[in-house]
């Protein structure tokens, strides 16, 4: 049965097809700038997963109700979490746990019986240990199909530590469990930390634990008073209460099904459209360069006069570029400053403590200078969007092609939000010294005189201070915009030489096609998202663990029989007169004596194998002297056809057999070739079935890690790469074509 998440996944690696293709024209086109905004819409997609927040006081069963909708035991419990640090649980292909340390690269891994040593009050009292974040990972099915759960005690007016990591992940939270129980039904403490965490987190679910330790009559009674709190809270009716006993699993299936609703009729929607829509917006602009070449084609006159109309356009628009771009510079230089001079004079202004240092207060304030600087820019950028789009509009004019409908309302200049501010190398030294006063100043009558040289002297040095401030706003400001007007600069040269390509190209009826069907699949997208929810299965509840598929057991079996003979036969060549005179009438088959190569030193196969290559030579010269071409033909035709079934397939054939005897492991993945000879050799035809839905299965898992490869591969984000995804390419050509070196063993008549 395919659930929603399934589905959901399905639907995302399916649209990733499309803007794949999408931006692979733009390559091929040379369109540098459509490519670049394709690949964000992949990393996208290979960044987006389904971020849970699981939110409750202490003792209400948060690491339980994890567990149960995971169907497992792993996570700890009855833990006092440490408040500053947040606690992930996502993916992975093996158990795992991975502790990052404010101010550290590099995480340390530990097992997860050690989890409580860094995560817990207990164990990281006040958080000494500097932990900003506890990452485990699990081989969960759940978790594989994109649930991110995020345990984050910073969250809410009730606990003390609001972290600053902790506020990074709030804009990252699609939804929000918050966990009460039916021992303590939604005390105050719980009013207020869910009235906090709704002014946080959009979407939150309210979920009552512990349902199995009241009566019926007791846990009515429950529901009721907690309606009724709720009913006074503002929204109230967007949170419905959802009974569950994470110890029982009661509940826990209805509660996997509003998350799946959420999932599908809200998250899909707002990613998929969002994806859809600008996927649309690059492929529109693709199509109307190659209905430009194809006009072009048509009337090679009107495409003359189209492109000598359009150089002289073009320098027109250069130059307003230029000014537009000056214009940006300018602004930077001369707003920043002002701007930001509240917060320079407060820092810079006597203290009678001591002063942070600078490269703190960079980094405190680095968000406001980026944001000062976004909305300083942002007019310009828009003008230049528009001056970058013209060559565009203005090629089309020419050569008699319609324009395609403008792109939503869509920003144009919200990459501005994505450009940082680079903190310098060298910062500048400020001198936060008081001058002493001179001794003289003691005197009574030189006090008033003294006084009025020790304000002009501290009034001097806070001067010296806002000045070199000042300086490095400007810099910082002006390293900013460089990278901004290069960003420009370059979609400006970008947008002439598209057009320019355009008008003179010739057609490209290929690449109209796979635009065509680019097209065609993301408006199909588009109808079965808006045809409704996904399906209604709900999430099914996992059980236990799903580990990555392992290659071939049989194929495996092979490798290592067949390695332990050759292993002991290279060393009987070597020293065995006897062993040298078998193989004289039968070595190995051409494919194991290469295996045997790899193993066998120089002066072992030479020993072994020249009296088999000086029979060779008597056999030739034998055949040279044949009677007739016949017998001639017959007779290399025999040499060249020996050893086809060599000691080496016979050991191997002996492994195959042992492992049909034995138990085949339910994660094991078989080859095409052994999962033939397994289903030929099985007489319990049900038991056949079983093994093939099985197998079938496994492959489908194979298949979703390779797209999945290829998404993140295409989006230059291999760091989101899971041990099975990064090997899931040997893994899917392992299943059509075997273990490397492992070839089938069986004679033709016993082919499969």
């Amino acid at each position: 049965m395919t659930t929603a998440l399934e589905e959901y996944t399905a639907l995302k690696l399916e649209a990733a097809q499309a803007v794949r293709t999408i931006m692979d024209l733009a390559r091929r086109a040379a369109d540098e700038d459509g490519e670049q905004r394709a690949r964000d819409l992949l990393a996208r997609l290979a960044e987006d997963r389904f971020n849970l927040a699981v939110v409750g006081l202490f003792n209400r069963g948060k690491s339980s109700l994890i567990n149960a909708l995971l169907g497992t035991d792993r996570l700890p419990t009855g833990v006092l979490p440490v408040t500053s640090a947040i606690t992930t649980a996502g993916y992975g292909d093996r158990e795992q746990v991975l502790i990052h340390f404010r101010g550290s690269p590099l995480p340390t891994q530990v097992r997860l019986q050690e989890l409580a040593a860094y995560a817990s009050e207990s164990g990281n009292p006040g958080n000494r240990l500097a932990v900003e974040r506890a990452e485990i990972r699990l081989p969960s099915p759940l978790l594989r199909l994109g649930f991110f759960f995020v345990d984050t005690p910073g969250v809410g007016s009730a606990i003390a530590a609001n972290t600053e990591t902790t506020r990074r992940f709030l804009p990252e939270i699609d939804a929000a469990v918050f966990l009460t129980s039916f021992e303590a039904p939604l005390g105050q403490a719980d009013v207020a930390l869910l009235s906090d965490l709704r002014e946080q987190v959009r979407t939150v679910f309210v979920v009552a634990n512990k349902a199995d330790v009241v009566s019926e009559e007791e846990r009515e009674d429950a529901l009721r008073f907690m309606r009724e709190r709720l009913a006074v809270m503002p929204d109230s009716a967007e949170s419905p209460i959802l009974a569950v006993s994470a110890r029982t699993g009661a509940g826990i299936p209805e509660l996997h099904a509003a998350l799946s609703r959420f999932l599908s009729e809200q998250k899909l929607p707002a990613l998929l459209y969002g994806i859809i829509r600008r996927a649309q917006a690059i492929a529109d602009r693709q199509a109307l360069r190659l209905a430009m070449s194809a006009q072009g084609h048509a009337d090679p006159s009107r495409a003359a006069g189209a492109r000598e109309a359009f150089h002289g356009g073009v320098e027109r628009l250069r130059v307003e570029a230029a000014a537009a771009l000056n214009g940006l510079r300018a602004a930077v230089a001369g707003e920043l400053e002002a701007r930001m001079s509240g917060e320079v004079d407060a820092y810079c202004a006597p203290s009678p403590e001591p002063h942070e240092p600078l490269e703190r207060w960079l980094d405190q304030h680095r968000e406001t200078v980026r944001s000062h600087l976004v909305k300083i820019a942002r007019p310009h950028a828009r003008r230049l969007s528009e001056l970058i789009a013209a060559p565009e509009r203005m090629g089309a004019d020419l050569a008699g092609v319609p324009l395609p409908p403008p792109p939503s309302a869509a920003d144009p200049t919200s990459w501005l939000d994505e450009v940082p501010v680079v903190q310098p190398a060298v910062l500048p030294v400020i001198d936060w010294r008081v001058p002493a006063p001179p001794r003289w100043a003691r005197l009574p009558l030189l006090r008033s005189r003294a006084r009025r040289l020790a304000e002009r002297a501290r009034d001097q040095a806070v001067s010296e201070r806002r000045a070199a401030m000042s300086t490095l706003l400007v810099e910082r400001g002006e390293e900013w915009a460089s990278r901004v007007t290069a960003t420009l600069t370059r979609r400006f040269a970008a947008s002439i030489a598209a057009t320019e390509r355009a008008l003179s190209a010739a057609p490209d009826t290929a690449a109209q096609a796979e635009l065509d069907g680019a097209l065609a699949r993301l408006a199909s997208l588009e109808g079965r998202i808006a045809a409704g929810p996904l399906s209604d299965s709900g999430v099914v509840r996992p059980s236990g663990v799903e580990r990555a598929p392992r290659r071939c057991g049989f194929c495996a079996a092979i490798r290592a029989a067949v390695f332990d003979f050759m292993s002991a036969e290279q060393h009987e060549l070597a020293f065995s007169e006897r062993r040298r005179r078998d193989y004289v009438t039968q070595g190995f088959c051409p494919q194991h004596l290469w295996e045997f190569e790899r193993l066998a030193s120089p002066r072992g196969l030479c020993v072994g194998y020249a009296p088999v290559l000086a029979d060779l030579g008597s056999r030739l010269a034998a055949l040279s002297e044949a009677a007739s071409s016949g017998v001639l033909r017959a007779g290399v035709d025999a040499l060249s056809t020996t050893a086809r079934d060599c000691p080496a397939c016979r050991v191997a054939r002996r492994a195959e057999d042992a492992k049909l005897r034995g138990d085949i492991a339910s994660d094991s993945l078989l080859c095409l070739g052994h999962l033939s000879y397994v289903v030929q050799r099985t007489s319990d035809v049900a038991a056949a079935r079983a093994l093939v839905a099985d197998q079938a299965r496994l492959v489908r898992r194979v298949a979703d890690d390779m797209r999945s490869h290829a998404l993140k591969a295409d989006a230059l984000r291999r760091d989101l790469f899971t041990e099975s995804e990064a090997s899931a390419h040997l893994r899917g050509v392992c299943v059509v074509a075997g273990e490397r070196g492992v070839h089938s063993t069986r004679p033709a008549a016993d082919a499969l």
